[in-house]
């Protein structure tokens, strides 16, 4: 972590924690266990979301699902598909700026080559530490014959984020939005 400083601090103050996770509503829900995970892992960080713009305007966005349950602090954006060199670099000048401590890879794997680009990517934007990138086995759901089923999602993540701990998949505690009062009376 930071060697001998206290825990959540840097030398310019509080650490900050960049979290990738592309998708809406059930992009959202599937990885809250990794969510709760990371703000546990890092409880006074300032945690941010670097997240696409919704497909759909009928989507929910990432911010309206998490809210303000304390899970994050705020998010960037960036468009689905980013190829133009110019947006690419001002995606990389906003992380620059952000200065993230670490990255929290949360996002579904397509691919190798877009895994190693992406991996890739941040590290060119100054990013120290790199936690989650599905390599190998992760890479991809797998097949659990024990179970005769398919590895959920929400499994492949929380692997993906071991060194963190456990995303106590099993906790209905990991499940929670932390709604408001409002929230619970809407």
């Amino acid at each position: 972590m930071t060697g001998d400083r206290p825990k959540g601090e840097t030398g310019r103050g509080r650490r900050r924690i960049l979290i990738y996770r592309l998708g809406s509503l059930g992009d959202t829900v599937v990885s809250l266990p990794c969510f709760h995970l990371v703000a546990r892992a890092f409880p006074d960080a300032e945690r941010r979301v670097l997240t696409n713009v919704p497909v759909s305007a009928k989507a929910a966005p990432l911010e309206l699902v998490l809210g303000d349950s304390g899970l994050i602090h705020g998010i960037m954006r960036h468009p689905i598909g980013l190829r133009r060199p110019g947006d690419i670099l001002a995606l990389a000048r906003a992380i620059r700026a952000y200065k993230p401590d670490c990255l929290i890879y949360m996002t579904e794997p397509h691919g190798p080559m877009a895994v190693w680009r992406n991996h890739a990517f941040f590290r060119l934007c100054g990013i120290p530490r790199i936690v989650g990138v599905p390599l190998g086995d992760l890479a991809a759901p797998r097949y659990l014959p024990a179970r005769g089923r398919w590895e959920y999602e929400a499994e492949r993540l929380a692997l993906c984020l071991d060194e963190l701990g456990d995303a106590e998949l099993d906790n209905a505690a990991s499940w929670d939005l932390h709604f408001t009062p409002a929230e619970e009376s809407a």
